[in-house]
């Protein structure tokens, strides 16, 4: 997690659950290394974490 430059905004009850999202690679950050923990998703940014989850549940 400590690759993310703005981790320590990820709230504690939240960093397990961010942790495997990212190891899964569901979620990417953005290109300047930081999750935007505290932003709202786009749609796009929504559409693309629930088709990457689908693809690894196999569904």
């Amino acid at each position: 997690m400590n690759r993310f430059q703005d981790a320590s905004s990820i709230p504690d009850w939240a960093e397990a659950a961010v942790n495997s999202l990212v190891e899964s690679g569901i979620i990417q950050g953005y290109g300047d290394q930081t999750l935007r923990s505290n932003a709202h998703a786009t749609r796009a940014e929504a559409a693309s974490m629930l088709y990457k989850w689908l693809v690894a549940m196999n569904i």
